[in-house]
């Protein structure tokens, strides 16, 4: 498990990086998923 300070200094998840709603709601989407995975195997 990756902390979220380090998850934060990423890339991709720069604010000027983000070019619209839709680029910033894929990668939250597709983090909502691995996480509901995650839990459903504990």
């Amino acid at each position: 498990m990756t902390p979220a300070d380090e998850l934060l200094g990423l890339d991709f998840l720069h604010i000027d990086k983000i070019e619209n709603s839709l680029h910033a709601y894929q990668p939250a989407k597709r983090a909502n998923e691995k996480r509901t995975m995650y839990e459903a195997v504990e």
